[in-house]
């Protein structure tokens, strides 16, 4: 919980943050939280669209 509301200022926010994420999705898909590893090692919340296909279209923050 602390490298959410580091990340995300409170879990308030990371919540209202993750259901705008997944209430983007256009026919179907899931929101996750994930880890940038390879960038700033912030937490973000995905759109993973198709995910038979795995895409990731949208990325908040």
């Amino acid at each position: 919980m602390i490298k959410i509301i580091s990340d995300f200022g409170s879990i308030e926010e990371w919540k209202a943050d993750f259901k705008a994420t997944a209430l983007s999705a256009k026919n179907s898909g899931w929101a996750v939280l994930v880890i940038d590893a390879l960038g700033d090692g912030k937490l973000r919340n995905l759109l993973v669209d198709e995910h038979g296909y795995g895409t990731i279209w949208a990325l908040s923050h």
